[in-house]
């Protein structure tokens, strides 16, 4: 198999971000970039130089609907996996992928073999203040568990973090992966249909440091990544001082690096 360079990576991940973007226009179902994406899009107008990931986010009602009326193939060559679609999967969250590429990531983590893709990520609503602290900090003991168990034996990591990540696995040997995914999910969705007037990325990842008002996602606005016209929330702005502070600003040089993790091939 022929090894996919970095460039041909994004420009697979954007392909797969237009489609979604047509699928999720013809259908009317509510979508914008995220993450670093997001962040990507409003700073960079594209990636940011040195990362090479697409992140998109829902609201929970209408990843539901766009996880039931996806086809298994769209354009045909790409197609979207979630624990509702298959029971392999062991991610909370749907990644659509094309069909002609294959990943070998460096984790436990990687069945069924996919893909190059593009994570699609719920937002579910939750408490703001006290409440929201006390359902963070088990979220993201959760999430840890979750990390911990997919993570492998490192020779650039220290021998106190690789021992300890040894021990963890140890005691987390008797759960599965699809395990700890059902317990993430049904923990990210705890708050729903409560009335709560804000949202986060609950089944996943540590970048969001506080839930943002519902109401920043009411409506999508354009915006230009890589040239393209793409959705993105129109309250941007609160979304990304939540998870970055001053978004703007360029991180120092030594952060700039990427958490590329796997090795992608042509079949």
């Amino acid at each position: 198999m022929k090894e996919i360079n970095i460039e041909e990576l994004k420009q697979i991940q954007l392909q797969i971000l237009l489609a979604i973007h047509d699928f999720c226009e013809e259908n009317n179902i509510k979508y914008s970039l995220a993450d670093g994406t997001l962040l990507g899009a409003i700073r960079h107008q594209g990636f940011i130089p040195w990362d090479d990931d697409i992140d998109i986010c829902m609201p929970r009602e209408e990843y539901r609907r766009f996880l039931k009326e996806f086809p298994l193939v769209y354009n045909n060559n790409i197609s979207v996996i979630s624990m509702d679609r298959d029971r392999q999967w062991a991610r909370p969250w749907a990644k659509a992928y094309d069909t002609r590429t294959l990943i070998q990531e460096n984790t436990g983590n990687n069945k069924p073999a996919i893909g190059i893709g593009i994570d699609v990520f719920p937002l579910d609503e939750v408490p703001n203040g006290d409440s929201w602290i006390k359902y963070d900090k088990l979220r993201r003991r959760i999430f840890f568990f979750f990390r911990t168990k997919a993570l492998k034996w490192r020779k650039g990591r220290s021998l106190y973090k690789n021992m300890y990540m040894v021990a963890a696995k140890i005691i987390l040997k008797p759960f599965s992966y699809r395990f700890l995914s059902e317990v993430m999910d049904k923990y990210a969705q705890k708050h729903n249909g409560k009335g709560h007037d804000y949202l986060f990325e609950c089944c996943s990842g540590m970048i969001l440091n506080r839930p943002f008002p519902k109401a920043a996602f009411d409506t999508v606005t354009v915006k230009k990544f890589e040239g393209h016209a793409v959705n993105v929330m129109t309250g941007y702005h609160v979304c990304l001082q939540n998870s970055y502070g001053d978004y703007m600003q360029l991180p120092p040089i030594e952060k700039r690096v990427t958490h590329h993790d796997f090795v992608a091939y042509w079949k």
